[in-house]
């Protein structure tokens, strides 16, 4: 069944969207519609639009579908691109495309595309984060451009065959006006994810690819973090993943030389063992995500000024694990009441030698899950 995507075009964004290619107003005495003409570089007539003002003319839907139709031959835009360019002005898209075994027919078990959804945007946020702040492992909450930029991306429908989800990227700046040249923040986290993973296939492919590219923070391409979410996404066996760029030109003139990076399930081992080196390197400090399986403390609340919870959580290959961590009067009586609200929490913590237990430097309830407590 074919979409008609000219359906869910507003009148008005097309306007927008035929000024913004410089297409000219032709005059008219009708209120009820207006004509768009493209001009050749010789000045004759290539097209002309017409957009009606009006859902009572008895042809504005067909109008609309002319003018969706024309516009398609004149870019070469799929009916699904072309109706996002328009929808959401000077916005790059990101395809990701996933293949494999759990796919069937288009379809995807429900904890399956839940995690392809959530590990695509810590994908986005960790390239976010590390262009703003490149270093090996990145913690914490993003920064508020970071989090202003991931808040204005948006999820486009998925398409029939594997599994395809759009991710519209607005542009948005940071700052002062940048130089000519020069990408805008949107372009330049879109580009850290593709060159990225062009990067983590191509180190890998030539043998060069350990735990030494994460050595420097001043010269780092990619933060442990941004290789995690790549993780996430290809772990299961059959996985292959696929992102295409539509670089959108009245984004900027300027089209990047890479559109396509492919990455399968056979680099996804290497890549845990890396990670793995690479957290051993971070001075015994460690960031952990999960819920709290256990509780060990002195039975008296009133003269317990310590106490030992066992975090359940997903390591980098997607496995359960589990810490001991000893956690201050405070934050154990947080736990508590977290464990009692089947909260996630996360915990940042430093090993020392010789304990069989991770000294907590600072425990909180995750982000997302904060307004629960209250």
């Amino acid at each position: 069944m074919r979409n008609n995507y000219f359906e869910q075009i507003d009148r008005f964004k097309l306007i927008r969207y035929l000024h913004d290619l410089n297409w000219e107003k032709f005059p008219t005495k009708r209120t009820d519609i207006a004509i768009f003409q493209k001009f050749s570089d010789d000045g004759d007539v290539m097209e002309q639009i017409t957009v009606p003002l009006n859902d009572e003319l008895i042809d504005a839907k067909h109008a609309m579908a002319e003018a969706f139709e024309i516009l398609k031959e004149m870019t070469g835009l799929s009916d699904s691109v072309l109706a996002m360019e328009i929808m959401f002005p000077k916005s790059d898209i990101l395809n990701f495309h996933l293949e494999n075994e759990s796919i069937t027919a288009g379809t995807y078990n429900i904890d399956e595309i839940v995690k392809f959804y959530s590990n695509t945007k810590k994908l986005i946020n960790s390239a976010a984060m590390d262009v703003m702040n490149p270093k090996i492992y990145q913690t914490g909450r993003a920064c508020e451009v970071s989090r202003k930029f991931i808040d204005n991306c948006r999820f486009g429908q998925t398409e029939i065959g594997s599994y395809q989800v759009p991710v519209i990227c607005p542009d948005i700046e940071i700052g002062e006006q940048r130089p000519l040249n020069d990408y805008s923040f949107s372009r330049k986290v879109e580009l850290k994810i593709l060159e990225g993973i062009q990067k983590i296939r191509s180190t890998m492919d030539d043998g060069s690819f350990d735990e030494n590219m994460f050595s420097n923070s001043e010269n780092i391409e990619m933060s442990a973090t941004f290789l995690s979410s790549v993780h996430s996404l290809i772990s299961k066996p059959t996985s292959k993943l696929t992102i295409d760029a539509h670089w959108n030109t009245l984004c900027h003139s300027k089209v990047p030389p890479i559109k396509t990076v492919h990455l399968r399930h056979d680099y996804a081992g290497r890549i845990g063992d890396v990670l793995s080196s690479v957290k051993k390197k971070l001075n015994g400090k460690t960031q952990y995500e999960g819920r709290i399986a256990e509780f060990k403390a002195t039975e008296d609340p009133e003269t317990r000024k310590f106490g030992f919870i066992t975090l359940k959580y997903m390591d980098d290959t997607d496995k359960v694990q589990s810490v001991k961590i000893k956690l201050s009067q405070d934050d154990y009586r947080q736990a508590i009441r977290c464990h009692e609200k089947g909260l996630y929490v996360k915990a940042y913590t430093e090993r020392i030698d010789g304990q069989d237990y991770e000294n907590c430097l600072n425990f909180k309830i995750r982000d997302d899950e904060a307004n629960d407590d209250e």
